[in-house]
């Protein structure tokens, strides 16, 4: 195989196993340097080489994949958004709700309410 060929397969193979990480550690705080690292290259170079593969970039991926737990949680159990909120890897409540808002236009209440 051509180097450049060689090179395309292993960075679809290093990006797999990062989304693979990031669905089984979202919860986490988890870094791009991090990732980077599991990656072995730069955060510049992980970044882009990982929107080109996935079409998000590592932090979209990480909290489209966090939004998408809590939107479970909330439709399927009796947690608190508070306790989804930590759950599923938030900072604060704060960041959770604006992070829920502008994925999914509705506060994590007016989902829950939505989906009952």
């Amino acid at each position: 195989l051509h180097p450049r060929v060689r090179r395309q397969r292993q960075m679809c193979i290093e990006t797999a196993d990062i989304t693979s990480y990031i669905n089984e550690h979202f919860a986490e705080d988890i870094t791009i340097k991090d990732l980077a690292e599991r990656a072995l290259l730069s955060p510049y170079h992980f970044i882009r080489t990982f929107k080109k593969q996935v079409g998000f970039t590592p932090h979209e991926y990480l909290v489209n994949t966090r939004i998408n737990t809590a939107r479970y949680l909330l439709k399927n159990t009796s947690m608190s958004t508070k306790d989804i909120c930590f759950h599923c890897g938030f900072s604060s409540e704060s960041v959770f709700c604006n992070a829920f808002k502008k994925n999914t236009t509705m506060t994590p209440s007016e989902y829950r309410s939505d989906c009952s």
